[in-house]
């Protein structure tokens, strides 16, 4: 059982460490579950260096409305600000990108997996919510 707990834990780590996640730890015990609902790229086309966000829950899925914001981060930290130009979203979700924190200034609209954000919000991601 130790054994299992320890593969858990470097597994986790490694995907952490793979994806650019921040933060990243290595766990003692069994890997918390968790649902990726984005993963941001600092280049268009999905390239260069990536982060991925996600909720502290297993299986989480979007709703099908974007009147409700399901999960977000009012403000992406100062690695990741104004500095994203493309992003996949997972877990049935809708991404909206904000100039500013707190899900303000312009905006993105709500979008699936966007290869480049174009000029209008290139670089310019504060916060983000998704749908």
């Amino acid at each position: 059982m130790e054994d299992l707990k320890l593969s858990r834990a470097i597994v986790s780590a490694a995907v952490i460490a793979v994806s650019g996640g921040a933060g990243a730890m290595l766990m003692s015990g069994p890997a918390q579950a968790t649902t990726v609902v984005g993963l941001e790229f600092e280049n268009a086309n999905f390239g260069g260096a990536s982060n991925y966000w996600e909720r502290s829950t297993s299986g989480y899925v979007c709703t099908a409305s974007t009147d409700d914001r399901d999960w977000g981060t009012t403000n992406v930290g100062s690695a990741w600000n104004d500095r994203i130009s493309s992003f996949y979203v997972y877990a049935d979700c809708l991404a909206r990108h904000w100039e500013s924190a707190g899900y303000s200034g312009a905006s993105l609209g709500y979008a699936g997996n966007t290869a480049n954000m174009g000029s209008a919000m290139n670089d310019r991601t504060t916060s983000i919510e998704w749908s």
